[in-house]
C-alpha cells in the first residue's frame, strides 16, 4: 500500500504559505490540518490517546482537509491547485497509516535509514557500473534489515561466503 508522506507534503504547502495573493492562507490551512493529523497519530503513537481516539479525531480532520484541498484546487495558484487536485484524487493514499498497524503518517524513519548511503555516495560518487549499483543495494539493504533485527552482519556475510564455496544456500546454514 502506498502512503503520502505528510512531512513532505508539509513542507510544500509551508512553501505555498510562505507566497503572497491566495496561496499563503490556503498553504498555511494545508499545513495547519497535515500538522495537525501528525501531532494527532503522535500522541496514539505515545499512548496519550486510544485507537478510537485517534480515529476519531483523524476523522474530522479528514473532512476539514478534504474541504481545504478542494478550496486549494479552485482557488489556488495553477501549480498548488494541480497539487490539490493530485491529492484529492488519491485522497485513500494521505491516509493509508491509519489502516496499516505500526505505518507512521511519514516516511522519516526511512529517510533517516538511507541518510548514511546518501552521505556515501555523495562522499565516494557512488559506483560507475550498473553490477556496482546493484551490489551497493544488496548490501545495504541486507546490513539495515540484520541490524534491525539485532543479528550480526559480519556474522551473516561470512556464512554467505562460506556457504557460497561449500554450495549451500545461506538459509541452510542461518535461521533467518
Amino acid at each position: 500500500m502506498h502512503q503520502h508522506c505528510l512531512a513532505h507534503l508539509i513542507r510544500e504547502f509551508r512553501g505555498y504559505a510562505e507566497r503572497d495573493g491566495p496561496d499563503k492562507e490556503l498553504g498555511k490551512a494545508l499545513e495547519n490540518e497535515l500538522q495537525t493529523v501528525c501531532h494527532i497519530h503522535k500522541e496514539y503513537r505515545e499512548a496519550i490517546i486510544t485507537l478510537q481516539q485517534r480515529n476519531r479525531r483523524l476523522g474530522k480532520r479528514k473532512r476539514r482537509l478534504e474541504i481545504c484541498l478542494e478550496d486549494g484546487m479552485a482557488n489556488g495558484s495553477d501549480d498548488l491547485s494541480k497539487l490539490c487536485e493530485r491529492l484529492l484524487h488519491g485522497f485513500s493514499k494521505l491516509w493509508t497509516f491509519t489502516k496499516v498497524p505500526g505505518m507512521e503518517p511519514t516516511n522519516n524513519l526511512a529517510e533517516r535509514d538511507l541518510r548514511k548511503l546518501v552521505i556515501w555516495r555523495k562522499k565516494s560518487y557512488g559506483t560507475r557500473s550498473d553490477r556496482g549499483k546493484r551490489f551497493v543495494e544488496r548490501v545495504t539493504t541486507v546490513s539495515e534489515t540484520l541490524k534491525k533485527q539485532g543479528k550480526s552482519i559480519l556474522g551473516y556475510f561470512q556464512e554467505a561466503v562460506m556457504s557460497f564455496y561449500a554450495k549451500v544456500t545461506v538459509s541452510d546454514v542461518l535461521c533467518i
